[in-house]
């Protein structure tokens, strides 16, 4: 394995959802991954920024996305693996 690979454990389900991205997207799922990798990388940065997320629904209703604390969700998924 070089300096550019890491080996990892992924659970049924996450895989699964991996799977379905990268089918949606019609990509390897490497591919899809390193998308899903760099976009809450960015979503990340934004909630550090204060930013707020909206979404505009089909019948032009808008809502606020908020997102889980990363530290709530590392301690959770934790729990689940051990």
């Amino acid at each position: 394995m070089s300096n550019n690979e890491i080996a990892v454990s992924i659970p049924e389900d996450v895989l699964r959802e991996l799977k379905w991205l990268a089918d949606t997207m019609n990509v390897p799922p490497s591919i899809a991954l390193r998308h899903a990798i760099a976009t809450d990388s960015y979503i990340q940065n934004e909630i550090k920024n204060k930013s707020k997320f909206l979404v505009k629904k089909h019948n032009n209703s808008t809502h606020e996305i908020s997102w889980t604390d990363p530290k709530v969700v590392v301690k959770a998924l934790e729990t689940s693996e051990g």
